[in-house]
């Protein structure tokens, strides 16, 4: 009988069950762009009729009604899978300041799916008591509050005798999703990110946000992000930093059979291991190739230097 799986997390976990093989997972339950920090924020009470009525898909009208109901960790629980995989890539979305009953409430935090800006201004222009204010990063959280969120998520998500529902930790498989730094061309040239996804200060950020959640269940299983993982143009929605070459998902694939005990014949650190030699050896390969290639133009514009002061 398949595992059964859920996933709550980025584009990153959704993406590694394009590749496993057929029969061996059931993928049950897909659970992306609502953030563990926009878990806890104030109820938004948005009439179903203009969710309805927006131009949103229905995967996102039903993720938008999730996040601004804030009914995810009863939902995770409910007929859960043999599995659930985490990931906290979607950490990085926009959010939207949202002020209700003139301020008297405070401001409250909602994450905004990806270009989906104009739908959602479409869906409060039409709310009485709510009002769209301004749009942030997330990287100003403050810490402390950002710890309490991942905390709460964990007693909210855990098995305990008060939360007999709630997944062991065995059950969790962590993927360490990050941004990539580079993209491998199709002529086989490494090309920084587009400065717009701000790789670095994401990757910083995403780490300590991991490093947090990691005290919070100890004994899950983690499947680290591999050094030099490149993105790719060819991935199926395009080029993005979370978009990795095919390579990499065949890694996370390889690393949760071994978290569900699909597999045997290896352990997390030296898969991890290997597939970061790996992508070290085919940069070390795409570098040296793109320095001899500078070296023939250097000397090819030598030499026509030579013949022009010759002539």
């Amino acid at each position: 009988m398949a595992v059964t799986i859920d996933v709550y997390g980025s584009c990153v976990s959704r993406d590694l069950f394009r590749y496993v093989s057929a029969g061996k997972y059931d993928f049950r339950r897909c659970v992306t762009q609502i953030p563990v920090t926009s878990l806890y924020e104030k109820v938004l009470d948005i009439k179903l009729e203009h969710i309805r009525k927006s131009a949103m898909g229905k995967y996102d009208r039903t993720m938008f009604r999730i996040q601004t109901g804030r009914i995810l960790p009863a939902l995770l629980k409910e007929n859960k899978s043999d599995f659930i995989v985490i990931d906290l890539a979607d950490e990085l979305m926009e959010r939207w300041e949202v002020m209700a009953d003139g301020g008297e409430n405070g401001v409250i935090q909602l994450a905004q799916i990806p270009g989906l800006e104009t739908e959602y201004e479409e869906i409060f222009r039409k709310e009485d008591g709510y009002t769209l204010l301004q749009k942030s990063v997330p990287f100003g959280m403050e810490m402390s509050v950002i710890e309490k969120k991942l905390r709460t998520f964990a007693k909210e998500i855990l098995y305990s005798k008060n939360n007999p529902d709630g997944y062991l930790q065995e059950q969790i498989v962590i993927i360490e999703a990050l941004c990539a730094g580079d993209v491998m061309g199709n002529d086989a040239v490494l090309r920084p990110q587009d400065p717009k996804y701000k790789v670095k200060e994401s990757n910083e950020w995403l780490r300590k946000l991991y490093a947090s959640l990691y005290r919070y269940f100890p004994n899950s299983h983690v499947i680290r992000f591999p050094d030099f993982t490149h993105s790719t143009p060819n991935h199926m929605d395009g080029v993005h930093p979370l978009h990795y070459m095919s390579d990499i998902y065949g890694y996370f694939e390889r690393a949760l059979d071994v978290a569900t005990h699909y597999s045997n014949v290896n352990t997390l650190e030296n898969l991890w291991r290997e597939q970061s030699l790996k992508n070290k050896l085919e940069a070390r390969v795409v570098n040296s190739s793109m320095m001899y290639d500078l070296q023939r133009q250097v000397k090819k514009l030598q030499e026509q230097i030579k013949q022009k002061n010759n002539g």
